[in-house]
């Protein structure tokens, strides 16, 4: 009790009063988006309207604002808001879901956003780990989640259990901190993780109803939709969002013959892509060329792509019937 209610008055110190917002449960198809840049890396709202549409004419559910994917560490408090705002504006009429991440920021920071959140009516919220700080006790990550939700007026919380260092990761899929914080913070929803992660959170802690677990790969959607997770936040969403909606379908359908077909096909162009120069860079240039909306390059340190990785992978896209837009 003691703890939670510094928690709490930490948060309204930060941001004064709390607003609410409806809990609700988040699940499907969310496609952390890239972030549109100009000629001169500056970000570039205009072309939002027009991405939104590509992703809901597509079949994905919502979006996720300043993901991780790498772009978000190179964007400020203030571009994140802007992001926020355009993303909001444009979804909404189109009935597309839309979450912030938040996270590897200074904890003041981190606050602002989430309560930037829910006063644009935004619908969930996607949090990184800590910077430089790993919860060793399902305590410590619990008090991570209820520092969140303490300003999030009821918005869902969603941790993203991206660690690089495999003993972590070995660490935080522990069924113990996610029970936890599931029965010590009603508006914390679920997470985002590896296959690995939902098999053995699932069978290990008691899931409630009201959350959803997001897989984080596409190397093997079709096996995991027949395990019953059919909710992914993954970056190829942008890029080949049809195949991994008909793997979607297939799999619900019972077809397992075409859901492992169309599996091949997405693991196979997408490898391909990866390969050509920085991998997110190509994965941005692929979506630029098959949507037709121009994103722009990378910031610094992502090296920029070359022209023959460009011709590369429209050589990609010809060669296995994808069809793309020449800016």
């Amino acid at each position: 009790m003691k703890r939670t209610f510094v928690l709490v008055v930490f948060c309204l110190l930060l941001v004064g009063s709390i607003e609410h917002a409806s809990t609700q449960k988040l699940e499907g198809l969310f496609c952390p988006v890239f972030t549109p840049l100009n000629s001169e890396y500056q970000v570039n709202v205009s072309v939002i309207p027009d991405y939104a549409k590509y992703l809901k004419d597509k079949g994905v559910d919502g979006v996720v604002v300043a993901a991780n994917i790498p772009e978000s560490s190179n964007l400020s408090v203030r571009e994140k808001k802007e992001l926020l705002d355009a993303w909001v504006a444009a979804s909404k009429p189109l009935g597309l879901k839309v979450m912030l991440q938040v996270g590897g920021v200074p904890s003041p920071d981190i606050i602002e956003l989430v309560r930037y959140a829910v006063s644009k009516d935004a619908d969930g919220i996607l949090a990184l780990p800590p910077p430089f700080y790993s919860p060793e006790t399902p305590e410590d990550f619990t008090r991570y989640i209820e520092f969140l939700t303490c300003c999030s007026g009821g918005l869902p919380i969603y941790y993203d259990n991206v660690i690089a260092n495999p003993n972590i990761a070995a660490l935080f899929i522990m069924a113990p901190y996610f029970e936890r914080a599931s029965n010590e913070v009603e508006n914390f929803k679920g997470m985002r993780g590896s296959f690995r992660d939902a098999m053995l959170i699932t069978s290990e802690a008691k899931i409630r109803s009201d959350q959803e677990f997001f897989l984080n790969k596409h190397l093997a959607v079709a096996g995991a939709m027949y395990m019953g997770f059919n909710s992914y936040i993954t970056p190829i969403l942008n890029f080949l969002p049809e195949l991994i909606r008909e793997i979607r379908n297939y799999s619900n359908s019972g077809d397992s013959d075409a859901a492992s077909e169309t599996q091949d096909r997405l693991n196979h162009i997408t490898s391909l892509v990866m390969q050509q120069g920085d991998s997110i860079a190509a994965l941005k240039a692929a979506t630029e060329l098959t949507s037709g909306i121009s994103l722009g390059g990378m910031r610094a340190p992502h090296p920029a792509l070359s022209n023959r990785d460009i011709t590369e992978i429209k050589e990609i896209l010809n060669d296995n019937d994808i069809e793309y837009i020449e800016q």
